[in-house]
């Protein structure tokens, strides 16, 4: 099972370094994220990234860690199947916001299901 777990950890690493590069590319405009949207006023769109950056790498790191280390083969395995699913969605991001989604309909398809969900949570919330 920790095998798992380090690949889980290499593909949640990767898919969100694509997704930062691809987020940058785009400049950063159409961020979804409120919080994130926000930053650039204040510390610079490239110092927002190398902050989402550092954030994201070391939660990675740190509970990828405490998975190899505990006993609980639940919490592994909700590791492994969640960081499979935030994976493939970091990656679908990326591959729209790199704009190869327009070529693939079933990307474009979950990218606008998703976009939809967030849409819809983010309105109640404000």
């Amino acid at each position: 099972m920790n095998i798992m777990i380090y690949i889980v950890i290499f593909l949640l690493l990767i898919t969100k370094f694509f997704d930062l590069h691809s987020t940058i590319i785009r400049n950063c405009e159409n961020e979804t994220n409120p919080v994130f949207r926000l930053l650039p006023k204040f510390i610079g769109k490239k110092a927002r990234a190398y902050l989402i950056a550092f954030l994201a790498f070391f939660i990675i790191i740190l509970v990828g860690t405490e998975m190899i280390n505990t006993d609980s083969f639940l919490f592994k395995l909700l590791f492994v199947l969640i960081g499979i699913a935030i994976s493939i969605i970091q990656m679908i991001v990326a591959l729209k916001n790199y704009g190869i989604c327009d070529k693939y309909k079933i990307i474009s398809y979950v990218t606008e299901i998703i976009e939809q969900k967030y849409k819809k949570i983010e309105q109640k919330i404000y």
